[in-house]
Formats: structure tokens, C-alpha cells, sequence
């Protein structure tokens, strides 16, 4: 079993109220989930945007009902603003990795530097090891920034662009 995330998008409008685009992003990343509001984040001390701020009072009805409808299977649920992920990708700080690893992949990252792509937090299995790494290179969020300006030019209603777009979002597992 995974985490998933359900993320809405919202812009305000010219009357400045918020209004829901709709789902626009659902990957199974857990590098940006990190990033976004510290999910999946096993170290504690990977950078992320904030900790879980909850649904903003002023979210959408569509979003508001949404995020309800997953009763008690919803966690972590947050929001962040189009400037805050902008931000987030510009400081592109590495995201702190640990979990187990099978030996050979633990003799790739002890020897030749070579992070994995593949880890789990708990096996069964014999001769996994636990080791701590970081991710460096390409932001995890962005992607989904990339997405998020695409959606905002279509939808522009103000000057404030970078604090009038935001997503609201949440995790089940």
C-alpha cells in the first residue's frame, strides 16, 4: 500500500474569490511529498515548504467536499501558494534519504556514490541494510510548478499571480 495525494488548484478570481480548477496533479512522488509538507519524510530534517497547515477556511466548496469525503482515510492536508513553490525550487536544497537497501545496493551508494531509486522503510527479507543519503539534482516540485504556470496563464484574473494561485491537498494511504 502507497500514499496518494489529492491535490486541488485554486485561483482567485476578479472578485477575489478562490475558485477550483480542479485535480491537476497526482503523483506518486514521494520525494514532492516531502517537499511539499514533510509526508514521507523519515529523516525529519529534509527542506519542505511548511508542515501541514490544514484546509484554508477559504477554500473552495469542491475542495472543502472533496477533502471531507475522504473522512478519516485523509492526512496531512495543507496548501501552498504559487510563490512558495517558486521559491522552494529556486533554493533546490537536497531532500535527506534513509531506508533499507539490499547489499548491493548499499555497496553502489557506500562505494560508487550511486543513490538508489528503490528503498523501503521495513522488509522481512534478509540482508537489507539501513543507510542515509541525500537527493540532489533536479527540485522534486518541479514538475508540478511547471504544471501550475501553464494552468495559471490560462486562468490570469490579477496582478498578484504568485499568491493568487495556490493548492490545497491532502494524503490517504
Amino acid at each position: 500500500m502507497g500514499c496518494d495525494i489529492h491535490l486541488h488548484c485554486e485561483v482567485k478570481n476578479e472578485e477575489g474569490n478562490w475558485v477550483d480548477l480542479g485535480e491537476v496533479w497526482d503523483d506518486r512522488h514521494y520525494s514532492a511529498f516531502t517537499a511539499l509538507c514533510g509526508v514521507r519524510d523519515y529523516t525529519g530534517e529534509s527542506p519542505k515548504i511548511s508542515e501541514p497547515r490544514g484546509i484554508p477556511e477559504d477554500a473552495t466548496e469542491t475542495t472543502k467536499n472533496d477533502y471531507e469525503s475522504w473522512d478519516c482515510d485523509a492526512h496531512s492536508a495543507s496548501h501552498v501558494t504559487l510563490k512558495e513553490i517558486s521559491e522552494f525550487v529556486k533554493k533546490n536544497e537536497p531532500i535527506k534519504r534513509t531506508g533499507l537497501l539490499s547489499q548491493s545496493q548499499a555497496a553502489d551508494l557506500d562505494i560508487l556514490d550511486r543513490t538508489p531509486e528503490h528503498w523501503c522503510q521495513g522488509t522481512n527479507q534478509e540482508g537489507y541494510v539501513r543507510r542515509e543519503w541525500e537527493e540532489t539534482g533536479e527540485n522534486p516540485l518541479t514538475d508540478l510548478l511547471e504544471i501550475l504556470v501553464s494552468i495559471y496563464w490560462d486562468n490570469w484574473y490579477g496582478d498578484d499571480y504568485l499568491t493568487s494561485l495556490r493548492i490545497v491537498f491532502w494524503f490517504d494511504n
